[in-house]
C-alpha cells in the first residue's frame, strides 16, 4: 500500500509527499522513459 499527501495552499497543490511501507520501496524501479535507471 501506498499514501500520497498532497499539501494545498491557496487552492494549489504545493507539494505531493510519497508514503510506502519499506518493502513495497525495495520493489521500485527507478525509470527514464520505458528504460530501467540503475
Amino acid at each position: 500500500k501506498v499514501v500520497f499527501d498532497f499539501t494545498v495552499n491557496d487552492g494549489l497543490v504545493r507539494a505531493i509527499t510519497f508514503r510506502a511501507a519499506p518493502d513495497v520501496l525495495a520493489q521500485v524501479v527507478r525509470r527514464d522513459g520505458d528504460r530501467p535507471r540503475d
